[in-house]
């Protein structure tokens, strides 16, 4: 068994049979972790919340049947993004409550098709996707973010070539950074605020690299996925130097 537990393929111990479960989501202030279906497969919809205990001990918490996938916990562990439907027409973002599971909302964008991205602003009062959607360009990508107080669409940002493979929130909820601008793969920056304009900076990136605001906001890190191997695999950017 691993310290960690997380590399355990054994159903008897650490985190149950993870190499089925590949989905991960910590509680952000509790020790809970959820582990959820990635895959199809034997038990692909049976969702575990565990519990780590102060003396590295783990204890199963809850199993449950939920044919979902994609998941993000709310800053304050009061709410679960997850994803339900692999394309259009049936998928959609349901929001539910951690403690009880109880569905509180169900979020559509038009022609909502494979969502590749969620992320909660720091401040839980905004909800942010990245998907594909149909469009007379064979598929397009679209970012969008929902009001948490009415569950409302409350701006989108599209038609971008492509889906990031992460979005992240700025400290102060008013930025999200992706690694993708309206036209090409590169470090960008959009903006919540209607006075302010998108932030493309002219710096490439790939469909697998990683943007990540550090927790106090200051900081930007980016991976450069072509450059691993050269010793310039992931870059720090000052936010004082990005936003305006």
């Amino acid at each position: 068994q691993a310290e960690d537990g997380i590399r355990d393929r054994s159903p008897s111990r650490g985190l149950g049979d993870v190499y089925k479960r590949q989905l991960l989501a910590w509680a952000n202030r509790s020790n809970r972790i959820l582990i959820a279906p990635y895959d199809s497969g034997e038990h692909s919809d049976l969702w575990q919340l565990w519990e780590v205990t102060a003396d590295g001990q783990t204890l199963l918490q809850a199993e449950f049947e939920t044919e979902r996938w994609r998941v993000a916990v709310s800053p304050d562990d009061r709410w679960v993004a997850s994803v339900s439907g692999l394309s259009a027409p049936d998928t959609k973002l349901v929001v539910w409550e951690f403690d009880s599971r109880r569905v509180v909302a169900e979020l559509v964008g038009a022609d909502m098709d494979y969502v590749d991205s969620l992320a909660w602003s720091p401040d839980g009062a905004w909800l942010a996707a990245v998907y594909y959607y149909d469009c007379p360009l064979d598929l397009c990508a679209r970012l969008e973010v929902w009001d948490t107080a009415t569950w409302q669409s409350y701006k989108t940002f599209g038609r971008l070539p492509h889906t990031p493979r992460t979005i992240s929130w700025s400290a102060d909820s008013r930025w999200i950074a992706a690694g993708v601008s309206p036209t090409r793969f590169s470090l960008t920056l959009y903006p919540l605020d209607e006075q302010q304009k998108i932030r493309e900076l002219d710096y490439p990136l790939t469909e697998h690299d990683i943007v990540r605001w550090s927790p106090d906001g200051q900081m930007l890190a980016t991976t450069n996925f072509a450059s691993f191997g050269d010793g310039d695999g992931v870059t720090l950017w000052r936010a004082d130097a990005l936003l305006p």
